[in-house]
């Protein structure tokens, strides 16, 4: 399952045009392990995440964000949801959070609040990081990938 999940991440964000041409691409994935009777409680927290990726999309920081649920996991398995940021960056990777956004939305008590819940729906069990640089500089779709997986 492990496998054929970074299979679809590694085709859904280098084989798919839309994420642009000769362009450097860098996917931070992460993995997160719910238990069963805390996947509403996790999908209700990452609704509300989702107004901040959309914030982090807005002012630059990532160009998308999605989550993903594993289907037919179980509650051994190492994880059952996968989130993707996709950045333009290296750089942005240091300092991935919409701070302004958060500031002006959530009051330090609500956003406490907020990581508190995080924690409680769900364990962050692992991060992958994915790299794509195209070395040709021609428009058009890319013939040849070279991927890197950082560790």
């Amino acid at each position: 399952m492990k496998t054929s999940i970074k299979t679809f991440i590694v085709f859904f964000l280098f084989l798919i045009p839309v994420m642009g041409y000769s362009q450097d691409r860098i996917a931070v994935v992460d993995y997160m392990k719910v238990k069963p009777v805390n996947s509403w409680k996790y999908l209700e927290v990452e609704k509300e995440w989702r107004k901040i990726h959309q914030a982090r999309v807005d002012e630059g920081i990532i160009l998308s964000w999605q989550l993903f649920e594993v289907v037919n996991a179980a509650a051994d398995d190492p994880y059952q949801y996968v989130t993707v940021a996709i950045f333009d960056d290296y750089r942005k990777t240091e300092s991935p959070h919409a701070s302004e956004w958060i500031e002006k939305n959530y009051s330090d008590e609500e956003f406490h609040k907020l990581l508190k819940k995080t924690g409680a729906s769900r364990s962050l069990v692992n991060t992958d990081v994915y790299f794509r640089h195209t070395a040709a500089d021609e428009p058009g779709e890319s013939k040849y990938l070279l991927l890197h997986q950082l560790k």
